[in-house]
């Protein structure tokens, strides 16, 4: 690295780092281990279905860290507050409520109940798009729309895969309202025309008039965790494979969810309805895996599908 202000020695010389510095490619890694090594003097240990969660054996302690913001959970008081003092004695830290955590706006309603929502985000996308002050509408997709591959291609300078990003990030987190909206318009990035954006467009329309919802934890709902699947036979019109959608709730509030085109054309909407439950089985046991170490996912997972010949099929599978 150069040499830093006020300890130049008058040459060209640069000087070696004996240890990792903030912004290197291995900056990310260095800190990682040396939370983790952190964690582990605490009594703490990194799960092994998802390296972002760290709890103890008695599981007093819930430790969520992502790079250098974490949120921990506990039903022990004097646990936490050990923990903590821990962590201000190794580390430079600022310690409050769980209000905002990765773009997520979180509200701590009566009765224990949870309400998660990206109202702020909503704004700010449609600000930095300058939607500010646009009118509403009712859905994410006008009903019944087409993309052809005939309309106007977009010039270079329209921000599409910037929007697309801001919008897919409001999709994963907590908006599964959108997520099948922006999943289509993200498979053509390279070559997007002006059908497109149009749509893009409409979707802020839609988050204009929907920038406060989210999802809500109910505390007195079960916490089984149940899974929807459905299928859109041949909705895709220009190659005619089917579209597949999830969701799993827990709480009473969707937990993970999923919108993607099947990667094979089903010959049938039995075929369709089919695969996208046989999708959502396996992802089911990631979700399972992941929430059973919080002990969130203690009963069997149900899977509901609308198609009473699968429901039959996964019963007595036959050959016509």
């Amino acid at each position: 690295m150069h040499q830093h202000q006020g300890f130049e020695d008058g040459t060209v010389q640069v000087c070696k780092l004996l240890k990792s510095n903030y912004g290197l490619k291995q900056a990310p890694r260095v800190w990682n281990e040396r939370f983790k090594s952190f964690a582990m003097k605490c009594g703490l240990k990194q799960s092994n279905s998802d390296p972002c969660l760290f709890l103890n054996d008695e599981k007093s302690i819930y430790l969520f860290v992502y790079v250098d913001d974490g949120i921990i959970a506990s039903e022990d008081e004097q646990a936490v507050k050990q923990f903590l003092e821990k962590l201000k004695s190794e580390f430079s830290v600022v310690i409050g409520v769980a209000n905002y955590f990765l773009g997520m706006q979180i509200e701590c309603l009566e009765y224990g109940d949870m309400f998660v929502h990206q109202e702020g985000y909503c704004r700010k996308i449609l600000k930095h798009f300058e939607m500010s002050e646009c009118n509403s509408v009712s859905t994410p997709v006008e009903k019944s729309i087409i993309t052809t591959y005939h309309s106007e291609f977009l010039p270079a300078t329209v921000p599409y895969r910037e929007a697309i990003g801001s919008l897919m990030f409001l999709a994963i987190v907590s908006r599964p309202d959108i997520s099948y909206a922006v999943g289509v318009l993200s498979q053509v990035l390279d070559k997007p025309q002006q059908v497109h954006w149009n749509m893009i467009k409409r979707i802020m329309r839609y988050l204009k008039g929907t920038e406060k919802c989210g999802i809500l934890f109910q505390f007195n709902e079960d916490n089984t965790l149940q899974c929807f699947t459905d299928s859109d036979y041949a909705g895709d019109p220009l190659s005619r494979r089917s579209i597949s959608g999830m969701i799993f709730m827990s709480y009473g509030g969707a937990v993970s969810w999923r919108s993607q085109r099947q990667s094979c054309i089903a010959l049938s909407t039995t075929e369709a309805e089919f695969i996208a439950a046989s999708q959502a089985a396996k992802r089911g046991c990631l979700v399972r895996q992941s929430f059973s170490r919080i002990e969130v996912c203690t009963h069997d997972t149900s899977l509901a599908n609308g198609q009473s010949k699968c429901h039959q099929i996964s019963k007595k599978p036959r050959l016509p």
